[in-house]
C-alpha cells in the first residue's frame, strides 16, 4: 500500500519530491571495497580514532575507551566520541582534520563498485527530484555529475530547492569544507542553531514529499531526531506522509521505532 501511494507521489510530481540519503547507500554501493567501513557513520568515527592515535593526536587509551562508545546504540555515545575526535585533531579548521577527511571520506567517490545502487537515485534526479543527503562524500556527485551544495551555502540551498540550479544538497556538510561538516557535540550545537537551516527542514516537510533511503541510527541525532519529533507533532493530522525506504531485514524493529 505504501509502496503504490510512493510510486504514485513519485510519477505525479517527482519534482514535489526529496530523497535523502544516508550512509547506507554509500555502503551498498562500496560494497567489497576497502573503503566500505569508512562509509558508516561509525565506521568513519572509528577510522578517524585510529588515525588520530596513529599521528600521536590520541594517546591510545583513550583511543580504546572511545572506541568502546561506538558500541552503544545510542547515537549520543557516538557524538560523544566525534567530539573527542574533532578536538584531538583540531577540527574543523586544522590541518590533520582535513587530511583525514580527506583520506577518508573524500576517498569514497573513486572506489563506487555497485551502481546498481546509485542508478535508481540518478534516474529520479533526472526526472526531477531532488537528492539531499547526510552524508560528507561525494558519491552521488560522482554519480550524478551534480555539484554539492552545504547547509553553510544558505543562497545556493534556496537556489536548489526552487529549481533554479542543481545540486546535491548536504545537510550536514561535504569533505572539502570541513567547517561544514556535522559530526561532534559542538557542530551539531551549529546546526540546530542555524536558523536558515532549521527552516529549511520545516520548509521542506511542508512543500514536499520526504524519502529517507539508506538511515540507520543517524535519524535520532540532536538534529534529525528533533525534526522528526517536531513533524509528528506539527503534522499529526497531516494527510501526507514522509516515507522511509528500509531492508526487509530492518522492518520487524522499525515498526516498534518512532521514526
Amino acid at each position: 500500500m505504501l509502496e503504490h501511494e510512493l510510486r504514485q507521489a513519485i510519477a505525479k510530481d517527482p519534482r514535489g519530491v526529496i530523497i535523502i540519503v544516508g550512509a547506507g547507500v554509500t555502503l551498498g554501493a562500496l560494497a567489497g571495497t576497502e573503503h566500505q567501513a569508512r562509509a558508516s557513520w561509525s565506521g568513519l568515527i572509528r577510522d578517524g580514532l585510529e588515525y588520530a592515535v596513529a599521528h600521536g593526536r590520541l594517546d591510545p587509551a583513550d583511543g580504546d575507551r572511545l572506541r568502546g562508545l561506538l558500541e552503544s546504540k545510542n547515537a549520543d555515545m557516538w557524538i560523544l566520541a566525534a567530539e573527542r575526535l574533532t578536538t584531538a585533531l583540531d577540527g574543523p579548521t586544522g590541518g590533520d582534520f582535513k587530511a583525514w577527511l580527506r583520506r577518508s571520506v573524500g576517498a569514497l567517490a573513486d572506489s563506487i563498485r555497485e551502481r546498481s545502487v546509485l542508478d535508481p537515485l540518478v534516474e529520479l534526479s533526472r526526472l526531477g527530484a531532488t537528492i539531499a543527503t547526510v552524508n560528507y562524500d561525494g558519491v552521488l556527485e560522482e554519480a550524478t555529475g551534480l555539484p554539492p551544495v552545504t547547509w553553510r551555502q544558505p543562497s545556493r540551498v534556496e537556489r536548489v530547492l526552487r529549481r533554479d540550479e542543481r545540486g546535491i544538497l548536504h545537510f550536514h556538510g561535504y569533505w572539502e569544507d570541513p567547517t561544514s561538516i556535522v559530526l561532534g557535540c559542538s557542530s551539531y550545537g551549529e546546526v540546530v542553531r542555524d536558523e536558515h537551516a532549521r527552516a529549511v527542514l520545516e520548509g521542506i516537510r511542508l512543500f514536499h514529499t520526504l524519502v529517507f533511503v539508506g538511515h540507520g541510527a543517524g535519524l535520532s541525532d540532536p538534529n534529525w531526531g528533533s525534526f522528526l519529533a517536531w513533524t509528528a507533532q506539527v503534522y499529526r493530522g497531516s494527510e501526507y506522509p514522509h516515507y522511509r525506504i528500509a531492508r526487509e531485514a530492518e522492518l520487524a524493529e522499525l515498526r516498534t521505532s518512532e521514526l
